[in-house]
């Protein structure tokens, strides 16, 4: 008996397949990989123009994937192809973010060297713009929290600030930083405001000032009000601004009713106010502190989170029928004054 056999060494199976891949990226991009087990000819294909293949073979394709500069994320596919098989990849672009507290966007520290961190994060490295002339006294190191702002000892015996650009990819935000003490806020200062009362809106101007009380660690802040039921505001110096309490008392005025039969004298006290509440308590309040407004260094009235949920922005004039009796019940709602956009000069 004769047994034969034979190989059929012209048979052959096409492989491809992924083993792994490395196709999840964060804003700023980079170079991916996928590793696969591939015979005969083998191509790849990216569907976006952000992902574009480097390089095919048989055990790895490689691609860059570009940044991505916009807030939403973003994927694309990877087609790799032999003469029988396909397989799709699928990558991911995480969103351009920059993370930070709207609530830092202007900072303050004293006259001594000193230095402060604005916590911040990013998808992109961050580019940092100092204005020329305050390099002097103003620099800057990146830290694990994010940015540290050093300032050299301010001798000038004045407010000082500058505003500085924090960009990451394409967007930008804008800090205010100023260098001061209570001691260079005293002295004199021209007003500016607006003002409404009994319907009647008005601008108004004039002298005021911030000059240290009598009583230890107080000051007492002189708006002009146009003449009209001028305010005396005591205040305290905390968290590098004026803290300027509701429910202080002005003084009193006596209104006469319609036919001039009959005079009441009222009770004026200041208070606070937001675009929908009035506060005229002393556990609310608002600083008086100073900003940046193109470019000048002005005070004006800064909400100090007194009034949890509110934003608090302007001054109050209110009268009541009796003194030290602060109360609904003696609240006279239609003599109530309104002072706000109230802005201090030099």
């Amino acid at each position: 008996m004769l047994i034969a056999g034979c190989d059929n060494d012209d048979s052959s199976v096409s492989v491809l397949k992924v083993i792994q891949s490395d196709v999840t990226f964060k804003a700023a991009g980079g170079t991916g990989s996928i590793r696969i087990e591939a015979t005969g000819d083998v191509t790849a294909v990216a569907d976006a123009d952000w992902c574009t293949i480097k390089e095919t073979s048989h055990e790895m394709v490689t691609f860059d994937v570009k940044e991505n500069y916009d807030f939403p994320g973003r994927s694309a596919q990877i087609i790799i192809r032999n003469e029988a098989n396909t397989q799709r990849v699928t990558v991911t672009q995480q969103g351009a973010i920059i993370i930070y507290n709207e609530n830092d966007l202007q900072q303050a520290t004293g006259n001594e060297k000193s230095s402060l961190i604005i916590a911040l994060k990013g998808s992109f490295p961050f580019k940092i713009n100092i204005p020329e002339d305050a390099k002097e006294w103003l620099s800057y190191e990146l830290v694990d929290e994010g940015i540290q702002f050093n300032f050299e000892k301010n001798t000038t015996n004045t407010v000082r600030g500058t505003s500085v650009e924090i960009t990451n990819g394409v967007r930008t935000a804008v800090y205010v930083l100023m260098q001061y003490d209570a001691e260079n806020l005293l002295g004199s200062w021209v007003a500016s405001f607006n003002r409404i009362w009994q319907k009647d809106s008005a601008t108004g101007k004039g002298p005021a000032s911030i000059k240290e009380s009598e009583e230890n660690g107080t000051y007492v802040i002189s708006l002009p009000n146009s003449s009209l039921f001028p305010m005396t505001l005591e205040a305290t110096y905390t968290d590098h601004g004026f803290k300027i309490a509701s429910g202080q008392y002005q003084g009193e005025t006596k209104v006469e009713n319609e036919d001039g039969t009959m005079t009441t004298t009222l009770y004026i006290y200041s208070g606070i106010a937001s675009g929908y509440y009035s506060y005229w308590f002393p556990e609310q309040s608002v600083n008086l502190a100073p900003t940046m407004i193109n470019g000048e260094i002005v005070l004006t009235l800064q909400d100090n989170g007194s009034a949890e949920g509110d934003t608090i922005a302007d001054l109050l004039l209110g009268f009541f029928l009796e003194k030290d009796n602060i109360s609904q019940n003696t609240f006279v709602p239609s003599l109530t004054m309104d002072i706000y956009n109230l802005k201090l000069f030099r």
